[in-house]
């Protein structure tokens, strides 16, 4: 991921600090800033600012390096991360110190020095301490000087960090020269030269020869002096040459990355297609399933909606049988009420002319009954009664003929 790119590109930076190649570490620097402004990691984002600004002060492109040192600070003050703070006061120093500032640096690392005692920072103090050294060393206060880089020597020491403790120990001696300390100079001399046959750290080394150089010429051992001169001569054509390998190396390297990304980046395309074909396919594959779903759903849907139809087409069928039924018997029932009411309607015309013929017969026979018994029956109206009666019985065949 990319804390991982991160870690890389910091760790090949601090190697090539380590190898004095600061061009390439400020390279590396860089890409690390890159890569942790991807990300939301606010802390990291702001480490990778201190790294490149302080690899350009080792550069002395000290104009490019504040702005990088700026964010650090601003970062330390708004979250009041006292390390960062601090730090970035000492590296504010050692701009001030490359362009000469020595009373702006002085308060700087003194101030950058106080906030680390007062935290407990006992080794980050050693910068501060070994840097008011050298400061008090350019100003010519020597004591001063002495006792910093002093303190400085045991911290280091004290938490094996051997070539800081070199650095420091190499400014000392430069005091003890300063201050023509001569028999203090020489012992610390030898023995920083021995600590460093075994750290390979060149441009120090360089340094400790130099030194070496610079006492046999005061002591006017002139012979030593040449044998020293030839070893720096040495060193100095081993160290150009080391960085020349070491660029070579990086250049080489970095080819053999960008061949690697490149092949990386053909691969990923082709996977990418490869993806893109099978996505294709598994898209066609739904779109086919999908419309075998939408089909098949629309399809019992149907045929759903068809037994429906059906089920009320048969409902339909037997309600109409059952009305035809019903007509039919309505039918019967009305023809038969005509049937009836037309024999009623035959019957009622002669019944009601008997009951008629009856009722007169009946009557005309009560009336002979009542004269006969008032002895007032005459033959007249015996003879017309009989005739009238008669006439009715002679009717009523006609009215049973029809």
């Amino acid at each position: 991921g990319s804390e991982m790119c991160i870690r890389d590109s910091s760790y090949m930076a601090g190697m090539f600090h380590t190898l004095e190649n600061h061009k390439l570490a400020v390279s590396a620097y860089l890409s690390a800033l890159d890569v942790a402004k991807q990300t939301s990691d606010q802390a990291m984002i702001a480490r990778a600012h201190n790294n490149v600004g302080h690899a350009l002060i080792t550069l002395g492109r000290f104009k490019q390096a504040k702005p990088y040192i700026d964010y650090f600070y601003q970062y330390g003050i708004a979250t009041s991360t006292l390390s960062y703070t601090s730090t970035a006061l000492n590296n504010y120093g050692e701009l001030e110190l490359g362009k000469h500032n020595l009373s702006a640096a002085k308060n700087y690392f003194t101030e950058s020095l106080n906030m680390r005692l007062e935290k407990k920072y006992e080794l980050a103090s050693s910068w501060s301490l070994h840097y008011l050294g050298k400061v008090h060393y350019l100003m010519q206060d020597y004591q001063l000087a002495k006792q910093y880089l002093n303190k400085a020597i045991t911290i280091r020491t004290q938490y094996k960090r051997e070539l800081e403790t070199v650095r420091s120990t190499l400014l000392l001696i430069n005091v003890y020269f300063s201050l023509e300390h001569y028999e203090r100079a020489y012992p610390l001399l030898m023995q920083t030269i021995s600590t460093l046959k075994n750290k390979k750290n060149l441009q120090l080394t360089a340094q400790a020869y130099e030194l070496l150089f610079s006492y046999f010429k005061k002591m006017k051992n002139y012979q030593k002096a040449v044998e020293i001169s030839d070893k720096l001569h040495q060193v100095n054509k081993s160290f150009s040459a080391r960085k020349s390998n070491i660029v070579l190396s990086h250049y080489l390297a970095k080819l053999e990355v960008n061949t690697k990304e490149l092949e990386n980046i053909a691969l990923k395309k082709e996977n990418e297609l490869t993806q893109e074909k099978v996505a294709l396919k598994q898209q066609q594959l739904y779109s086919i399933l999908f419309l075998s779903a939408f089909f098949v759903v629309i399809t019992f849907a149907f045929i759903k909606s068809l037994s429906s139809k059906n089920k009320k087409l048969k409902s339909t069928i037997i309600t109409l049988d059952k009305t035809k039924v019903e007509l039919i018997e309505a039918e019967k029932i009305s023809a038969m009420a005509t049937l009836v009411s037309g024999m009623a309607h035959q019957l009622n015309t002669p019944i009601g002319i008997i009951i008629t013929a009856n009722s007169v017969i009946q009557d005309k026979l009560l009336d002979i009954k009542d004269r006969v018994e008032k002895h007032t029956l005459k033959q007249s109206f015996l003879t017309n009664t009989l005739t009238a009666v008669s006439y009715t019985h002679l009717t009523l065949p006609t009215i049973y003929s029809v």
